[in-house]
């Protein structure tokens, strides 16, 4: 069948798309903190940053998703939640950029702590 056929095309390459971020994130976060004691506040780090990596790309891509969904399994088309879909997946490098801002911004304010306190 046709539609299953095209909802093997959006939902195969989506799973992709999730799951190879999902298991490098995690086995980078597992070799950091394998390191030892002195790594844990770095494992720490890289928690956050990954989850809120994966946390942009569900954002991302929830809307595509719904959109998928009604297109291909409910059968109906609306304009304004392919509008939604397709311009928030346009966005993906603004919401990458606005998380690495907030990380980049709290490394910046975490160093001038450690140097007030090395004063």
């Amino acid at each position: 069948n046709i539609s299953q056929l095209q909802w093997l095309f959006w939902a195969f390459p989506c799973f992709v798309f999730f799951s190879i971020p999902t298991l490098v994130c995690f086995l980078l976060w597992k070799e950091v903190r394998t390191k030892g004691t002195r790594a844990q506040s770095v494992a720490v780090s890289i928690a956050k940053q990954s989850s809120i990596f994966i946390l942009v790309l569900v954002w991302t891509y929830f809307f595509q998703f719904i959109d998928i969904v009604f297109t291909f399994h409910i059968g109906s088309s609306h304009f304004l939640l392919n509008l939604l879909a397709n311009t928030n997946e346009s966005l993906i490098g603004l919401w990458i950029y606005i998380s690495y801002w907030y990380y980049r911004k709290s490394s910046n304010d975490d160093d001038d702590g450690q140097k007030n306190n090395n004063d």
